[in-house]
């Protein structure tokens, strides 16, 4: 037999504790744990973008230093980044690397779909 844990409650009264004698703890709840045909099963239907690859290409070489190729693509803080990055001489190697990113197909949209050729 296991030695019972001893403490005084608040009015003076000795309280034993025989944690043996205890009830198992209750199952836990279907919401923690899910049942395996109860989870969610995601699908990859991504298809590519809606966005024209042509029209960013356009907008990438002729007006990708005000960010237009971002903003196109609905990526609004990246545009108004590379706008601030012109500013500060940072903008041509960003130019740049958005020209080719926009090139090769790999510039994504505001929900992370690449914006290729069809």
């Amino acid at each position: 037999m296991s030695n019972p844990r001893i403490s005084i409650g608040r009015d003076g009264t000795i309280i034993r504790h025989n944690y043996q004698n205890q009830p198992p703890p209750p199952p836990p709840s279907s919401s923690f744990y899910p049942r395996s045909n109860n989870r969610p099963t995601y699908t990859n239907y991504n298809t590519g973008s809606n966005k024209s690859w042509g029209l960013l290409i356009f907008l990438s070489i002729v007006l990708g230093g005000f960010g237009a190729d971002r903003f196109y693509a609905g990526r609004t803080g990246l545009g108004f980044a590379k706008i601030a990055a012109m500013g500060c001489g940072v903008g041509m190697i960003w130019w740049a690397i958005d020209v080719f990113l926009a090139l090769t197909g790999k510039q994504k949209d505001n929900d992370g779909n690449y914006i290729k050729r069809r």
